[in-house]
């Protein structure tokens, strides 16, 4: 009798949990699979930190560096053919990475990034922009553990399709936890929740990404990886998540994906990384339907010759919308180039990449909007020293759609400095 009344104690209080607190199931979940549990090699990320680190200590490493980037001119920076602004650009940043390393048990990082975005015309799209992230490594026997935090003050994109930037805020917390032979194989199991808020303003005088983008989400995921020849690596991962928006909570879904990737090393002649999975998304408004969608992203690259190296991509997502709180769009992306090195310091790449935006409607229905787009650019870079890199870029930017409030093109000029200590 008492055991059957702990178990009836413990299903309610389950149920209250579940209806009034939902992180407390991913906390539950990340509990039960914690024996089981990978986060980065602890060894090699403080091989990594000491090779790269400019000052070195007993236990303090610095790693400063400078970026200039994005500085040239474009024809559009909204993108949008309706709202046609030129303007020269620039954006100025700078990286400090310090890290403590306390023998072989605990390793801290910081990394601050502040930058500056530079419009000469268009004041209002100055802005000061901000990343902070804190990591934190330890390890016990077979088990590897990392926890990041990051904070983000940054005035970005809001997703891929929109091309106004927007002042953002976000929060992120994960927990990964390794478990086994990372030469072998391992199991990692992660736990992250992540908190993004926009600016209250209107983005082409009718939508406001405050009111459909703020939003929490919760992730739970588990993978099992299997080193295979050459260190290459095999990856099976299955993820639930959560997601609660302030605003809009038609929004509001859970879901699962699972998916299956290859990770080849580098330094060996081909690099790169393949993922493809399905995602089975569950709206929580009744009227909207569920549905399944792949998922994925590839980027693999192959030396030819010592000169030469070819690189194709592709991406498979989906997103929310910005044209409507019950509208959701799949995007398809290939893409390829190729790099080939002049001279030891001289290196020329071009890509080119092509795509389709397909939109439709939570609650059911055909295709409601379609936009193709495609994206080709050129860049010199020349390698001014072992760590510092200049180059001079041309970018253009085309994208058609059915409908005509959503023409966008742009054509850019610009170049880049990167110099690390």
């Amino acid at each position: 009798m008492r055991v059957k009344k702990l178990i009836n104690r413990t299903y309610k209080s389950y149920k209250t949990y579940r209806s009034h607190n939902r992180i407390l199931l991913l906390l539950m979940a990340v509990l039960f699979t914690a024996p089981l549990l990978h986060a980065e090699d602890f060894f090699r990320v403080k091989d990594s930190i000491i090779q790269n680190a400019w000052l070195k200590t007993s236990l303090f490493y610095l790693a400063p560096g400078l970026r200039l980037t994005g500085m040239g001119y474009n024809t559009n920076i909204y993108s949008y053919e309706s709202l046609e602004s030129p303007d020269w650009t620039a954006d100025l940043g700078l990286e400090l990475n310090l890290a403590v390393i306390l023998k072989n048990r605990l390793i801290l990082q910081i990394k601050e990034s502040p930058s500056y975005s530079l419009y000469a015309e268009n004041d209002d799209e100055r802005a000061f922009n901000n990343i902070f992230q804190l990591s934190a490594y330890t390890r016990a026997g077979r088990f590897n553990i990392k926890y990041e935090f990051e904070n983000a003050y940054v005035r970005q994109q809001v997703n891929p399709e929109t091309g106004w930037r927007v002042r953002g805020w976000e929060d992120n917390h994960t927990l990964s936890i390794d478990y086994g032979n990372m030469d072998r194989f391992f199991i990692n199991v992660y736990l992250g929740q992540n908190k993004f808020a926009f600016e209250d303003e209107l983005f082409l005088d009718s939508f406001n990404m405050n009111r459909l983008f703020n939003r929490t989400e919760y992730w739970v995921g588990i993978g099992l990886n299997k080193i295979v020849f050459t260190r290459s690596r095999f990856t099976f991962q299955y993820e639930y998540f959560d997601q609660r928006f302030q605003f809009s909570p038609q929004r509001d879904r859970t879901g699962q994906q699972f998916s299956m990737g290859f990770i080849f090393p580098a330094g060996s002649r081909i690099t790169g990384t393949l993922r493809y999975g399905l995602r089975f998304i569950r709206p929580d408004t009744t009227f909207y339907r569920d549905f399944i969608a792949p998922f994925g992203i590839g980027t693999i690259g192959i030396r030819l010759m010592s000169r030469l190296s070819l690189h194709a991509t592709y991406r498979l997502d989906n997103h929310y919308s910005f044209a409507g709180v019950d509208l959701y769009y799949d995007t398809r992306t290939v893409g390829g180039g190729l790099t080939y090195r002049l001279s030891r310091r001289l290196r020329l790449s071009y890509d080119l990449s092509a795509g389709r935006r397909s939109y439709r409607l939570l609650s059911g229905g055909g295709e409601t909007r379609r936009d193709d787009f495609y994206i080709s650019s050129a860049v010199l870079s020349v390698q001014l020293a072992e760590r510092s890199e200049m180059g001079i870029e041309y970018r253009a930017y085309r994208s058609d759609s059915t409908h005509l409030r959503f023409l966008r093109s742009y054509d850019y000029i610009g170049g880049y400095i990167r110099y690390d200590l």
